[in-house]
């Protein structure tokens, strides 16, 4: 059975996402690339983009690319700068979740298996309760619609979990959840490749994404 993983990261106060998505054995291969890397220069993980000194994020930028390059992983950046007259709470818990999924929704599509979308808990909007939990569910909703073209039920325990099934007989399960960037591998991924991006781009911009919304 195949192990999907999608996970997503945001920065600078939610002006920016990045989507990593792809199998959870290339997960651990560049994880365990990049994580040699930085302790070259004794970055000890788990890594944080904010918590990387310059001098090291420079050294070590030549490598990292090389090893963002040359992984089977997917990763796509969003850009998704909230508009002065619209509301927060549908913007960030709505409208970008809703333009995620329709990217997640095509790498999925013909893929089987257990799918694991981690997403960062930095998607919480003041004054809503639990708003990374409603950012999940609504981007767990919408690649369910898009993948079936119909309402998918969503059950909720721990996680969100859903079972989508093909007419060629192919399963997508589902387990969505927010997770602590210390403890997803995922995660952490997604926060160094967004960091490497939004910092200088140049070496990753063809392997790298990149989405306005």
């Amino acid at each position: 059975m195949a192990i999907l993983i999608i996970a997503i990261d945001t920065s600078h106060n939610k002006k920016y996402s990045c989507v990593v998505s792809g199998f959870l054995s290339d997960v651990e291969k560049l994880h365990n690339e990049i994580d040699r890397i930085l302790l070259k220069y004794n970055q000890k993980g788990p890594f944080h983009w904010r918590k990387i000194p310059d001098k090291i994020r420079r050294s070590a930028k030549n490598e990292v690319y090389k090893a963002i390059n040359s992984s089977n992983l997917h990763f796509t950046v969003f850009e998704h700068k909230k508009p002065f007259q619209a509301d927060r709470t549908e913007y960030y818990l709505t409208f970008v979740p809703n333009s995620i999924a329709n990217i997640i929704e095509r790498w999925l599509r013909n893929k089987f298996g257990t799918v694991l979308i981690k997403v960062d808990k930095d998607y919480e909007v003041k004054g809503i309760e639990n708003g990374s939990e409603k950012f999940v569910r609504t981007l767990l909703f919408q690649v369910g619609f898009r993948l079936v073209g119909t309402n998918i039920h969503i059950r909720k325990n721990r996680d969100f979990t859903a079972t989508i099934g093909f007419p060629n007989g192919n399963v997508l399960d589902f387990i969505a959840s927010v997770s602590d960037r210390n403890l997803s591998k995922e995660i952490q991924l997604a926060d160094l490749v967004l960091g490497y991006y939004l910092y200088d781009k140049t070496g990753i911009e063809k392997k790298v994404k990149f989405v306005k919304i």
